[in-house]
């Protein structure tokens, strides 16, 4: 028998698969013209009803050794510490000192000023803020740059203000 001459199964089949091809895709189409307004997405979604949920795992994650934070260690990790860094302290003016006042770097308080004054270690790129929220009144405070060597801060600089962020900046080194 030649080749021409042999028939092919799938001949038969042929129409039917054109016509559920073309259904599939009319139906695609549809669901998606259906997912498209939000009353029928909350029904047939279920991202959507799951929206603003907290995302948790089942399986509880337990650590080998109980974790340790001890008072002083470096917010930054090892390698922070052999990147070059500079010591900023702000010295509060008036009131002489509060202990309503804080040091924020980066977001995160540091230090407060029951001392009259706060120190941080900081690297380039870091943002220095005041927390005077609770302050009675509106507060002076001074940078102070012992070693030198920024671009901002300046030494020197006075900063006044009451809220919850009073901004110091941006701290940039001298190349």
């Amino acid at each position: 028998m030649s080749r021409r001459k042999q028939r092919n199964p799938f001949t038969p089949w042929e129409p039917f698969l054109i016509r559920l091809a073309a259904a599939c895709v009319i139906a695609l189409v549809a669901v998606q013209v259906v997912l498209y307004h939000d009353a029928p997405r909350r029904y047939l979604s279920r991202v959507d009803k799951l929206e603003g949920d907290p995302v948790t795992w089942q399986t509880p994650l337990v650590a080998e050794a109980p974790l340790v934070i001890s008072e002083g260690s470096p917010v930054a990790s090892r390698i922070n510490l052999l990147r070059e860094n500079r010591r900023v302290v702000v010295r509060i003016v008036q009131p002489p000192a509060a202990a309503e006042a804080y040091l924020v770097l980066n977001g995160e308080r540091i230090g407060d000023f029951r001392t009259g004054e706060a120190a941080a270690t900081v690297y380039d790129g870091d943002y220095l803020e005041i927390d005077a929220g609770r302050l009675p009144a509106a507060g002076r405070f001074v940078i102070s740059v012992p070693d030198g060597g920024l671009e901002t801060p300046l030494d020197g600089l006075v900063v006044e203000g009451r809220g919850a962020a009073v901004p110091v900046g941006k701290v940039k080194f001298k190349h």
